[in-house]
């Protein structure tokens, strides 16, 4: 009856907000993963994460603002009457330097919008430069992307991989393996065929 009278007085709109209020009935089941050792390794490294993901969420945002206005600015093309839409818009050049298209460069947001999409190397491809000076600020856009992406998610990796041996996810050497991980028998094996090698060597001296 409820959601009937919500429908009623605010449309679907209102209905859509009831069903998006009924998602946080799964929210519970987040504490099942309190009785899993993976689950909790996974939190404990999110924690650790949050200075390097806050410093990644800065520069994103710095980055989107430097060169979402560069690339605004590059490929909004020029206000003019255009025939297709019946209308005036910002219209620039194609990519073969002749034919005329809306720009989708619109608005600042939608140039943050496009940096994201690039330096986190997903590319749907629904904003793409035309212009020289907007492909070499795509391509700056690129590199450093795949900086910035990288430093945090290398660190990420590398207090994962403690965090899993801490917890005992990575088996440590027993008490019949060395530090390198070999048993007796592979010891035996290697310093045997050193002593084969060291022979030879004395035999290949004295032919000479």
């Amino acid at each position: 009856i409820f959601p009937y009278y919500i429908t009623k007085l605010h449309g679907t709109q209102g209905l859509l907000a009831l069903r998006l209020v009924k998602l946080f009935r799964v929210v519970p089941l987040l504490r099942l993963g309190q009785f899993n050792a993976t689950f909790q390794s996974l939190v404990n490294v999110l924690a650790k994460s949050v200075a390097y993901l806050r410093l990644l969420i800065i520069l994103l945002v710095f980055g989107s603002a430097f060169f979402g206005s560069l690339m605004y600015y590059l490929e909004r093309g020029y206000w003019e009457y255009y025939e297709p839409s019946e209308g005036y818009a910002f219209v620039r050049v194609g990519h073969d330097g002749i034919t005329k298209q809306l720009s989708p460069f619109r608005s600042i947001p939608e140039a943050f919008w496009w940096f994201l999409v690039t330096a986190t190397t997903v590319g749907y491809g629904d904003l793409v430069p035309t212009s020289v000076g907007g492909k070499i600020v795509a391509s700056f856009a690129m590199v450093l992307g795949v900086l910035v992406i990288a430093f945090p998610v290398s660190v990420f990796s590398d207090l994962w991989s403690k965090e899993l041996a801490v917890s005992g996810a990575i088996p440590e050497p027993t008490s019949e393996q060395s530090s390198d991980g070999l048993d007796p028998r592979s010891q035996v094996r290697i310093s045997m065929s050193l002593e084969d090698v060291e022979t030879m060597a004395a035999c290949m001296e004295s032919i000479q």
